[in-house]
């Protein structure tokens, strides 16, 4: 399991079904925070991994730091996306704020990988913290390690917190629209005063 950027009253619902267990994590309000199923008889074998990498693992108040984001070891892929989360509610107001990598273009976009599919959704919000992005139409690409997308962050001057851990949430399929497993990795940015 990943390390989770949600920090609010949760439940979980379990669900056993012959042989399998469908688990469901909700938050106070019932919106649905995860879910997964593990089967006995097919169990998943993670062979994909997202990994985080920032040019700086330390930053100022109003400085900049790029975050990229990979994917090594999926084989057949055909669709990608993911959302990111750049804010903390502990202390309020604790928010990164994302540099438009396309100011031609209506809203915040960050910049595109390598993948080379059609983007189906690319929009950062700095109000809420949120950053949403996919592609599809991938055709199969299978490559040891791939850029998804590349984000500059600027850590505001008045930034109330001393670090930040971002770990992104991404769902991979297939050319045949399965899932493809996938352990994702994050990065934490130490803010300096």
């Amino acid at each position: 399991m990943t390390l989770n950027l949600s920090k609010s009253y949760n439940f979980i619902r379990c669900r056993v079904q012959d042989r399998s267990l469908q688990v469901t994590a909700y938050d106070s309000t019932g919106d649905v925070l995860d879910k997964f199923e593990l089967a006995v008889d097919s169990a998943p074998q993670i062979t994909a991994q997202i990994i985080a990498e920032t040019d700086k693992s330390e930053v100022k108040r109003g400085e900049q730091f790029r975050a990229d984001f990979f994917i090594e070891g999926a084989a057949d892929l055909d669709t990608a996306s993911f959302t990111l989360e750049y804010f903390k509610d502990d202390p309020p107001g604790a928010l990164l704020d994302v540099t438009d990598a396309e100011p031609l273009t209506e809203g915040i976009q960050i910049e595109e990988g390598q993948l080379g599919g059609v983007v189906t959704a690319n929009s950062s919000d700095n109000g809420k913290g949120i950053i949403s992005y996919g592609e599809d139409r991938i055709g199969g690409f299978s490559a040891s390690k791939v850029k998804v997308a590349s984000i500059l962050f600027t850590v505001l001057d008045d930034e109330p917190i001393t670090a930040f851990y971002l770990v992104p949430k991404f769902s991979l399929h297939d050319t045949s629209g399965r899932e493809i497993p996938c352990f994702m990795g994050g990065v934490k940015v130490i803010i300096k005063p």
